[in-house]
């Protein structure tokens, strides 16, 4: 199998799954709508231009498929990795949960500069904060920690 193949199968699937979870999301009340709907079109539209790019590198006769066990090893790290950011959210709560699994997830993929993914930790999750919290007044999972204090 081509590369180029597989890459407009996954690009299609990708297009149909974020076109779905936009239409979805645009059912969502009031402005806690925007956000998903506008990422998720955005998402669909991204996918259909790689899906295009891809189909064209397919006709002009595409790489064969080769797999490079670094590129496997990072990929199956990225699946445990969103295997456990949803088993943990539910018992850590969503913001303690990305806190340890973003540093995790960047030991784990060979990245130890521990100054750069602690400042992008903070600032992932403060953004996370702002967006869910203060801007889509969403409720979440309860904070482990809140539960310890009282």
């Amino acid at each position: 199998m081509h590369r180029a193949t597989l890459e407009t199968v996954a690009a299609l699937g990708l297009m149909v799954l974020c076109g779905l979870g936009a239409a979805q999301a645009a059912g969502f009340p009031g402005a806690s709508a925007y956000l998903p709907t506008v990422v998720l079109a955005a998402a669909t539209v991204l996918s259909l231009i790689w899906a295009i790019q891809s189909g064209v590198r397919r006709m002009r006769g595409g790489a064969p498929i080769t797999i490079d066990r670094i590129e496997l090893r990072r990929f199956a790290t990225m699946v445990i990795a969103v295997v456990a950011i949803g088993a943990l959210i539910p018992v850590l709560g969503f913001f303690t949960a990305f806190f340890l699994l973003i540093p995790g997830t960047t030991w784990a993929l060979g990245y130890r500069d521990w100054r750069v993914t602690g400042a992008a930790t903070v600032v992932f999750v403060g953004l996370l904060y702002v967006a869910f919290v203060l801007v889509l007044e969403r409720p979440l999972p309860r904070e482990i920690w809140q539960g310890l204090i009282g």
